[in-house]
């Protein structure tokens, strides 16, 4: 395993150079997880961890002033980590193995200030629908998947994407033998 260490980021460890960071540069260190000193850095607002072999977010509950991470080409499978980041507005995640469109969007929706989102090159990308479905449930995006959102497309995902969720609704098993008929019956 290997550790992305926030304290490689300032000049010195000491907590003063901890609180004054704002910007924490982690990228291409082949990084697994990230430290549990993230938070001793409550002050971060960008999170550089491109390029390394993360799998989830864990360690950020405290960092809650993040706005914007870039955690393009690693191993995700989840965002589920970043959930204290209220105020998320960029999210570049391109690159990684975010799967299930449906359950990737259930965490997006909570970034209310989110509006640059990229998650292509995900195995969710390849899903039926994929930007109709994201813009819909993310209306205030301005760039997603490095293109501007157009009102036409946000039109047009409010148009088809209400019908695309009923139609993929399972539908109600049928029962041949209603019990509850026969027995008033005899």
């Amino acid at each position: 395993e290997i550790v992305l260490d926030p304290w490689t980021c300032v000049p010195k460890k000491n907590e003063k150079y901890a609180k004054e960071a704002v910007e924490l540069k982690m990228n291409n260190r082949a990084g697994t997880s990230l430290s549990p000193d993230f938070k001793r850095f409550p002050n971060v607002e960008v999170l550089w961890v491109n390029n390394n072999r993360l799998q989830s977010f864990t360690h950020l509950d405290t960092n809650f002033r993040i706005q914007h991470v870039y955690v393009q080409d690693n191993c995700l499978v989840s965002l589920t980590g970043l959930h204290a980041l209220k105020f998320l507005r960029t999210l570049l995640a391109a690159g990684n193995q975010l799967r299930n469109l449906q359950k990737q969007i259930d965490v997006l929706c909570k970034f209310a200030f989110l509006t640059k989102l990229d998650l292509s090159g995900n195995p969710c990308s390849e899903e039926p629908d994929y930007r109709l479905r994201v813009l819909y449930h993310l209306p205030q995006l301005e760039l997603h998947d490095r293109q501007a959102v157009k009102d036409s497309e946000l039109t047009q995902a409010n148009l088809v994407v209400p019908n695309l969720d009923e139609v993929s609704k399972p539908k109600p098993q049928w029962d041949p033998k209603p019990q509850g008929l026969l027995k008033n019956m005899s």
